[in-house]
């Protein structure tokens, strides 16, 4: 396994999944944190390393996946992206696990604003989502896209008391 792929629409709190459940991991590469890739409130961290979207810093195609990462670092890479969710049947010819998380979208929405919104400091969402109404606009699609996809695939819903996630592996990714 050489990736670990994430996504979730913006407020689904993605990113603290990430910090509970996958940076905790000893076979992580964690060399894509630098402080300016770095948002916290009160001294928390919302967001940390790496994030892989249109208009943001690295784009999500698989020859942005390891830029962001140390040349000589070991370990699986975590690849966070938004648009991920127009892409999970893609992303399954990688043959590395998926890691979804969903929240309702009025969840979703307000959690972000709650988080930070327009202000954040890494990554930048305006580029991309432009306003409230395109971000509003996004995480309905998103979040159908997800829906739709765990539901082909059969997915088994997790819930860890902030999120519900889900995890798409093969075989060949354990």
């Amino acid at each position: 396994m050489r990736y670990i792929f994430v996504t979730g629409a913006p407020g689904s709190r993605w990113s603290g999944y990430v910090e509970d459940h996958l940076y905790v991991r000893d076979d992580v590469d964690t060399s894509d944190f630098r402080q300016d890739r770095e948002y916290k409130v009160d001294g928390k961290i919302m967001h940390r390393g790496a994030y892989f979207d249109s208009g943001m810093e690295f784009n999500n195609f698989p020859e942005s996946w390891d830029l962001p990462f140390d040349e000589d670092s070991r370990g699986v890479r975590i690849i966070k992206s938004h648009l991920f969710a127009y892409q999970l049947d893609w992303l399954t010819q990688f043959k590395d696990p998926i890691h979804i998380v969903y929240r309702p979208d009025q969840d979703c929405f307000d959690w972000w604003h709650e988080a930070g919104g327009w202000d954040i400091s890494y990554p930048n969402y305006r580029n991309y989502y432009i306003d409230d109404e395109g971000l509003m606009s996004q995480i309905k699609l998103q979040n159908k896209h997800i829906l739709r996809f765990v539901e082909e695939q059969g997915l088994e819903k997790h819930n860890d008391g902030k999120r519900d996630y889900y995890i798409w592996t093969t075989t060949e990714s354990g």
